[in-house]
């Protein structure tokens, strides 16, 4: 059956620091990119504002000093260590972020770039030891 599509107006997001929640963690291969030999993990995140949803990915290749690595310690709040096991959607998804954009120009259009270094958890989103959440204070009923 065919389906009717609506035009519309483009989004733009505009430059400058933006609020989100991460709502998808997913891995792409080299078979996706004939001109690549690395895995790449993406993140899906949400702005918070204008409900958007950005992509942005870093090397899946995982050390304490790759992308990912650092990526991964900012949600644990800690340095991580060679030969330790990480899940990466254990620490990164559903987790409320900070990040910075710019607007891209390219030959398929413009597009809102997240600046994937200045990507950090939200202050009560980092997890503590135990995968709890270090900062979150709970608002106590009396």
């Amino acid at each position: 059956m065919a389906k009717e599509l609506e035009v519309k107006e483009p989004i733009k997001l505009e430059d400058g620091k933006h609020e989100g929640k991460i709502v998808k963690v997913e891995y792409r291969g080299p078979e996706e990119k004939v001109h690549s030999q690395y895995e790449y993990t993406d993140l899906h995140i949400q702005e918070k504002e204008s409900g958007v949803i950005l992509r942005t990915g870093v090397p899946t290749y995982l050390s304490p000093t790759s992308k990912l690595g650092k990526l991964l310690a900012k949600f644990l709040g800690r340095e991580i260590t060679p030969k330790e096991k990480l899940v990466p959607e254990n620490i990164l998804l559903d987790k409320e972020v900070t990040f910075l954009t710019t607007m891209e120009k390219t030959d398929s259009g413009e597009f809102a770039k997240i600046l994937v270094d200045t990507l950090k958890p939200a202050v009560d989103n980092i997890l503590d030891n135990n995968g709890k959440n270090r900062f979150r204070t709970e608002k106590i009923e009396t």
